[in-house]
């Protein structure tokens, strides 16, 4: 697949083409990269080879592009700049409550923990059966096997008792304070 990256006013290709536009007065670069981003099938058809393909140059000069006014042309893509920005910022936040939630298993507002697994993993790691479990909480034993087997959740006021003893014991970090 076309793999197109824009870095110094130049863009470059994945196979380390550099390019530029002859007449950037006439075409900006920033443009030319954006036309191209938006328009990779068209690109990726002027690619031939065997094994490893390469765009054909001559092809790849013969696309017919049109464009507009230079001022319209740095306009658009300074839009398209910041909706890309955005776009990045919000995958970065998205990727960041995936690592936290996944690997140091934070409990963060708006994402539940994985009480299926944590119960169980607290009790076998505090060596208690689900009844004397069941004892320290106050709640039935039958409480326990469905938290463990996915079927129900605690109720909110359990979920603070086991966020605390979680935090506690270290399967997940966070504060102990129950918000």
């Amino acid at each position: 697949m076309a793999n197109i990256k824009y870095c110094n006013g130049f863009f470059v290709t994945a196979d380390n083409r550099i390019a530029t536009s002859s007449n950037k007065n006439k075409l900006d670069n920033k443009f030319l990269y954006w036309w191209m981003e938006s328009n990779l099938i068209s690109i990726q058809s002027t690619y031939r080879g065997a094994s490893i393909k390469h765009p054909s140059m001559n092809d790849v000069l013969s696309l017919k592009i049109s464009f507009p006014s230079i001022k319209e042309q740095r306009i658009i893509s300074n839009y398209l700049d910041q909706v890309d920005t955005l776009i990045t910022l919000h995958q970065r936040k998205c990727e960041i409550w995936i690592i936290f939630s996944k690997t140091d298993r934070i409990l963060i507002r708006g994402f539940e923990m994985d009480y299926k697994n944590l119960v169980k993993e607290y009790r076998e790691q505090q060596l208690l059966t689900q009844v004397e479990l069941a004892k320290k909480l106050n709640v039935g034993i039958a409480d326990i096997s469905r938290w463990e087997n996915g079927k129900y959740e605690p109720t909110m006021k359990i979920k603070r008792v086991l966020k605390s003893l979680f935090i506690e014991s270290g399967l997940i970090k966070g504060e102990t304070n129950n918000e």
